[in-house]
C-alpha cells in the first residue's frame, strides 16, 4: 500500500521529482511559514538528510495523507494501533525512499571540491550495484530455500497430526 502510494505521487519509481529549488528550502528553514512542503505537490530534498527540517515537515505530510487518505479507510483489514501512529508511518517512509534518494545522488557529478573524479564515481557505483545484487541473489536463495523449509514442516506436521488424531478416532 505504501509503497504504491508513493509511486502514485512519483516519490518512487522511474518517474521520481526533482529537489524543490533551493531558495525555497533555505526560505523554509528560515521561516516556517513562508514556503513549505505541500501535499498537492509533494517534493523531497534529496540533496539532504531526511532528518532536514524541508525532509522532516515533507515525510509528516507524505504520513498523515497516507494515514487519512489510506489506513483509515480500510474497513475490512484492522490494522494493530502502532502501525496506524503517525510516527511509524514517517520511519517506513524514510525507509522506502532510502534508495530513490540514492539513485538521486548518484546520478549528480561530483563536487568540484572532491578528490573523486566522475570516472572514478561511476565505476564505484557500478560496482556497489554489482555488490548489491549479488547480495540481492544471496539473500533470495536463502529467504526461498527457507520459506521451502517452513512450508515442508508444516505440511510434514500436520500431515503427523491428521495421522495422530486419524488413529486416535478409531
Amino acid at each position: 500500500m505504501l509503497r504504491s502510494y508513493l509511486e502514485n505521487i512519483n516519490l518512487r519509481g522511474k518517474n521520481v521529482k526533482d529537489p524543490p529549488p533551493a531558495e525555497e528550502v533555505k526560505a523554509f528553514e528560515e521561516d516556517n511559514a513562508l514556503s513549505m512542503p505541500m501535499l498537492n505537490n509533494p517534493r523531497i530534498d534529496w540533496i539532504h538528510n531526511f532528518s532536514s527540517s524541508w525532509n522532516k515537515e515533507a515525510v509528516f505530510v507524505l504520513a498523515t495523507d497516507f494515514r487519512q487518505s489510506k489506513l483509515l479507510q480500510v474497513t475490512h483489514i484492522q490494522f494493530p494501533p502502532s502501525l496506524v501512529e503517525v510516527h511509524n508511518i514517517q520511519s517506513k517512509i524514510v525507509f522506502k525512499l532510502r534508495r530513490p534518494r540514492q539513485r538521486y545522488l548518484d546520478k549528480l557529478p561530483p563536487a568540484m571540491e572532491d578528490k573523486e573524479t566522475a570516472l572514478q564515481k561511476e565505476n564505484r557505483i557500478s560496482e556497489k550495484k554489482i555488490r548489491r545484487r549479488k547480495m540481492d541473489r544471496r539473500c533470495g536463495r536463502r529467504h526461498t530455500v527457507g520459506v521451502q523449509i517452513f512450508i515442508t514442516c508444516a505440511l510434514i506436521d500436520g500431515l503427523i497430526e491428521f495421522r495422530c488424531t486419524k488413529n486416535a478416532a478409531r
